[in-house]
């Protein structure tokens, strides 16, 4: 063997001999003396194959630092069997796990998201590196244990439906609507259909203290029964729930502007045969409208969400008027069908290949939790009843649109005739004042106690005095005062949309 000649000045890294030879160690210079290069007796080129070069390197497969379950570890992974890439994980084994850069198979999400996974919950958290939006995905924040009210509860009267928990009925109670076209089950809140044979009841019903779903509380919802079925469907059969939204709750939108904003919409809905049906939104002319098919599983109650795209054209109402038409629709014949989701001119009720929900006798389908909010957000089921406002601030609200007035006072103004003033302040507009299916009054009583009760016609004048209207009483003795209590017959002021 040649005699070693170490160069006389080496830098740190120079190598001896510079080329490695088989079968002849190669010697690196460390800055201190000449140190065998590679391990265990490899030559450098096995050496480089091996392991990482301090100076820098390029790794072909994934690091772990640690040992195995229970130590705390870095994991970065080029890829797995699930199709991830870019992968950065630090991992307690077993326990909370933070990824960085998954791909698509989880969340559905970008390359560079940042999502905190736990291993038997999923996602808990998650930060969307393209919209910025940091999200909850299976179980929102908790403090000492209990569940947040804010974000989504706060937004109860940001949403723009109105009872959409279906608990004010002002005008027919739990009680069958007789076969008609057009029904009111519960205030705000319309069934109509078109059909020359199918016979429909519609009522308001109720669960009392029993969930819906698991930890889900409507106590009310719509009831549409099919008695005689939807057999066959032409071209202008329907059949579909509606509510109108008036223009001022929905004009925070900008429909019809190049900034109009997206809405959301949720609701819980039930049906005895499986299908795909229809929600759809329109604009007062009902000239643009939007389509979503949605598909719905037999006799199981589901919570349904769907996000509709601010409109940017079309004329769409900001004030008192119908401002926004929501449809839900479960039988529809081609002269209302057309593209799913895109805003289309023209009345849209359905998409094609929607399913006829009423094609058997007795079949029905069951509505309620509604909520209408702007954004792109709605709540998870389980606090979807929670972003409900309660009672007492819907019945206020529905009374702007219809209500009754059972109580009254007034004085005979001639021996024949009563003036008793109906205020209609606050409603939407000015209302039609009816007595709906009665004839006659016995809830009359006069302050002078010879006055009987006797039984007297009633009619409703139009309106007078801006915000009045006059209930005109016959049969009455004049000069006395009167007053109403009629519990029984109501007047009713209709200022419906």
């Amino acid at each position: 063997m040649a005699a070693m000649d170490f160069p006389a000045s080496p830098a740190v890294g120079d190598r001896y001999p510079t080329s490695a030879v088989a079968g002849q160690t190669q010697y690196v210079w460390d800055g201190e003396k000449w140190a065998t290069a590679g391990s265990a007796g490899i030559d450098q080129a096995a050496a480089d194959a091996r392991y990482v070069n301090v100076a820098g390197d390029t790794m072909s497969g994934d690091l772990h630092v640690g040992a195995g379950t229970g130590v705390s570890r870095l994991h970065i992974d080029g890829g797995n069997a699930t199709g991830q890439g870019g992968l950065l994980e630090f991992d307690r084994g077993g326990g909370l796990t933070w990824l960085a850069g998954n791909a698509s198979s989880l969340l559905g999400t970008a390359s560079s998201d940042l999502i905190f996974w736990n291993p038997t919950a999923g996602p808990v958290l998650s930060l969307n590196a393209t919209s910025g939006v940091v999200d909850f995905p299976t179980k929102k924040p908790t403090v000492a244990g209990q569940v947040w009210a804010a974000p989504l509860d706060a937004l109860a009267y940001n949403g723009m439906q109105i009872n959409g928990s279906m608990e004010v009925n002002q005008e027919t109670g739990p009680a069958l609507i007789p076969n008609a076209g057009d029904r009111v089950p519960v205030d705000t809140w319309r069934v109509t259909y078109s059909h020359p044979t199918a016979a429909f009841t519609v009522t308001q019903a109720g669960t009392g203290n029993t969930p819906i779903a698991n930890g889900v509380f409507f106590q009310n919802f719509i009831v549409l029964t099919a008695t005689t079925a939807m057999a066959s469907i032409a071209a202008a059969d329907y059949a579909h729930l509606l509510h109108y939204i008036e223009g001022y709750r929905a004009a925070r939108l900008g429909f019809g502007t190049a900034a109009a904003q997206p809405l959301t919409i949720g609701f819980w809905v039930y049906c005895t045969a499986g299908g795909v049906a229809s929600v759809s939104i329109h604009n007062r002319t009902h000239d643009r409208s939007y389509v979503t098919p949605v598909s719905v599983t037999a006799a199981t109650w589901q919570y349904k969400t769907i996000t509709v795209p601010g409109c940017t054209d079309g004329v769409w109402e900001r004030t008192n008027q119908h401002g926004l038409g929501l449809f839900f629709n479960f039988a529809c014949g081609t002269n209302f069908s057309g593209a799913a989701n895109t805003w289309v001119n023209g009345n849209l009720l359905t998409a094609p290949g929607a399913t006829n929900f009423f094609a058997a006798a007795n079949s029905a389908v069951y509505i309620t939790g509604v909520v209408v909010l702007p954004g792109i957000e709605a709540p998870s089921a389980t606090r979807s009843p929670l972003i409900m406002r309660p009672y007492d601030q819907e019945l206020l609200t529905c009374q702007r649109y219809w209500r009754p007035i059972v109580a009254a006072s007034g004085a005979a103004y001639s021996a024949t005739n009563i003036g008793i003033l109906v205020e209609h302040r606050g409603m939407r507009a000015t209302p039609t004042a009816s007595v709906p299916g009665v004839v006659t009054c016995t809830d009359i009583y006069s302050t002078n106690p010879v006055q009987t009760t006797a039984a007297v016609a009633i009619s409703v004048n139009g309106p007078d005095r801006g915000n009045y209207y006059f209930a005109n009483f016959t049969g009455l003795v004049s000069g006395r005062t009167y007053w109403m209590h009629a519990s029984s017959n109501p007047v009713y002021l209709d200022a419906r949309l």
